[in-house]
């Protein structure tokens, strides 16, 4: 009877120190997710998994941007995004581009691959009275792209 109550007694204090050592691990994830999210003011959690963070042009991969000016030479870089999906462990850039009024969001893998483009159709304005109007977009895949030159 010793026996059962000594091992009883071994078992729950291994679990227990478990326990504690994963209560530990999420809190240093967690305060390691504020302080970043502190440094990058721009940066938007689309899901839980998902994050959105403005970048500047120059941190683009330069597979990217060498693609962009093959592929878009008379285009401007007006902003870019890094997207980072947690659960799926992929890295994709969203990159808006604009030719005078023409507008389109185009979308590489962290690889420099064309993934899809949306060609932003009437681009977010201010009104006279001060509030924002929408934008629409329409998509379009690899498949279904004559890419702009």
């Amino acid at each position: 009877m010793k026996k059962l109550v000594l091992i009883s007694a071994m078992c729950l204090a291994v679990l227990l120190a478990n326990a504690q050592n994963n209560k530990s691990t999420t809190t240093k994830t967690t305060s390691k997710t504020t302080s970043t999210n502190t440094k990058a003011k721009d940066t938007t959690t689309v899901s839980d998994s998902v994050s959105k963070t403005l970048i500047k042009k120059e941190d683009l991969e330069k597979a990217i941007t060498e693609n962009i000016k093959k592929d878009y030479p008379q285009y401007n870089v007006i902003r870019a995004y890094k997207i980072v999906n947690i659960k799926k462990d992929e890295t994709t850039y969203e990159i808006l581009v604009e030719k005078g009024t023409q507008k389109e969001n185009i979308f590489y893998d962290k690889d420099g691959k064309f993934l899809r483009k949306e060609i932003v159709k009437n681009a977010a304005s201010t009104n006279s009275k001060g509030k924002t109007t929408s934008k629409s977009t329409s998509k379009t895949t690899p498949k279904q792209t004559n890419k702009k030159k």
